[in-house]
């Protein structure tokens, strides 16, 4: 399958969301998609993925779709998430969806989504951002104002 990517240069939209990628495989398909010049819309939600294993996405530049919702982006345990997650976001300036549903981001990894400026939906829900993270929310909604849809379910921020 991964040989078989390299080849589909015109793909314009991939969905992997819960083919468990195997983690010694993760850097080859991160490698097989960054061949994809033309894609769009990339869903790899559901597959245990981290931060730092996806960095290269950076490069797939014309990306205005990006799912990576319910893997394990952070890990405290792991590194330095916020600056995994800079490293992979800092280049997606097409950049028009992007869904980090449950992957136990906090205030530290936000830091990370300033530099997508044309963002009009933002899916956080289900992490840990908390009134800590509630200045850099700040920062991204001012910075977008394209921003149409942004979900906050199940996060612990008082708007009082």
């Amino acid at each position: 399958l991964l040989d078989g990517l390299r080849e589909l240069s015109c793909l314009a939209s991939l969905a992997l969301g819960g083919a468990l990628v195997e983690l010694d495989r993760v850097a080859e398909l991160v490698s097989s998609l960054v061949c994809l010049s033309g894609l769009r819309h990339l869903d790899l939600s559901l597959n245990e993925l981290k931060c730092n294993d996806l960095q290269a996405l950076g490069r797939l530049s014309s990306l205005t779709s990006l799912d990576l919702r319910d893997n394990m982006l952070v890990n405290h345990l792991l590194g330095d998430a916020a600056e995994s997650m800079t490293s992979m976001l800092q280049f997606l300036t097409e950049l028009k969806h992007l869904n980090l549903s449950g992957n136990f981001v906090t205030a530290n990894e936000l830091v990370a989504l300033s530099p997508l400026s044309s963002l009009t939906s933002l899916d956080l829900s289900g992490n840990e951002i908390d009134d800590d993270g509630a200045e850099y929310l700040a920062q991204i909604i001012t910075a977008n104002s394209q921003l149409h849809h942004l979900d906050l379910r199940c996060e612990s921020l008082h708007l009082g």
